[in-house]
């Protein structure tokens, strides 16, 4: 069922995420304004994470919950909102990521450290797409069997794939940071988002010794909203949601041929169209 738009804007970005699991076990929007576009810009020049973060962790990330803010129609192609539901069942994803220690955050924020960007979208991409599937980010060719490493802006990422299952298709996906925010809630809780413009350029695909038209890029935005919280063992325990937007100056992920759809989509007051939980669990790669 669709919400209706309420005055009370979420309280905080931990509350957004609470309300959306919510959503999840209630079967769907009770308050669009969870839904709405952010309006934070990028409120510093990267995510200054706390020190208890810092280095390579094992990473386990179970989707939790599904919410189509707009109803099923508006959530993408035939088919998509039953696929995501399926993924309710699947099992968790493994993979790596990591914190590089920086001296002190801007403003006199202390000891912090940033994510290694390449490293953890390569890690990512891998576990979900195939081991073979990364074979650039952050324009830096990929050695054999190694993760990706090389410095990147924190605004910008260019990733190139080959998914298996693509049937040879590559894909350059540009990722570009329009807004961020970020704070601690206490000791040993953190929160952030991060707001992302995605453009994936399909660039053909080999059929009988010749490569098929390329498509038009699909042009997305998907913020990412996640929680830590330092457990007494070392672990860190997280929450994370992600809602995805239509772009009006780019293509449509929505590529439906309902333009009273899409028009709809526009007009709703720029809500998600897409927004699924995750139940994240950090385990230090040492241990």
């Amino acid at each position: 069922p669709r919400g209706r738009a309420a005055d009370a804007p979420p309280r905080d970005l931990r509350d957004a995420v609470e309300r959306t699991v919510a959503d999840a076990l209630a079967g769907g929007a009770r308050d669009l304004t969870v839904y709405a576009r952010p309006t934070y810009g990028r409120e510093s020049d990267d995510i200054y994470y706390p020190p208890w973060l810092a280095g390579e962790w094992l990473v386990s990330s179970k989707q939790t919950g599904l919410v189509a803010p707009l109803g099923a129609e508006l959530f993408g192609p035939t088919g998509a909102y039953e696929r995501a539901r399926a993924a309710l069942d699947e099992p968790a994803l493994a993979y790596r990521a990591r914190f590089a220690r920086v001296s002190a955050a801007p403003g006199g924020g202390g000891e912090a450290c940033v994510c290694e960007r390449p490293f953890t979208v390569a890690s990512i991409s891998r576990a979900a797409m195939g081991a073979d599937a990364v074979l650039a980010a952050g324009g830096v060719a990929q050695p054999d069997g190694a993760l990706l490493e090389g410095a990147t802006s924190a605004d910008e990422l260019e990733v190139r794939l080959r998914p298996s299952g693509a049937g040879g298709r590559t894909f350059r996906v540009q990722l570009q940071v329009v807004g961020r925010s970020a704070r601690a809630t206490g000791d040993g809780a953190f929160e952030c988002a991060e707001l992302t413009r995605q453009t994936v350029f399909a660039e053909g695909a080999a059929q009988r010794g010749a490569y098929a038209p390329a498509a038009a890029p699909s042009v997305k935005e998907i913020e990412t909203t996640s929680t830590y919280d330092l457990q007494p063992s070392g672990r860190v325990l997280s929450r994370q949601r992600t809602a995805t937007f239509l772009v009006a100056d780019g293509a449509y992920t929505l590529p439906s041929s309902d333009l009273a759809a899409l028009a709809r989509a526009r007009a709703a007051g720029r809500y998600a169209v897409d927004v699924r939980t995750y139940e994240l669990q950090y385990a230090r790669a040492a241990d």
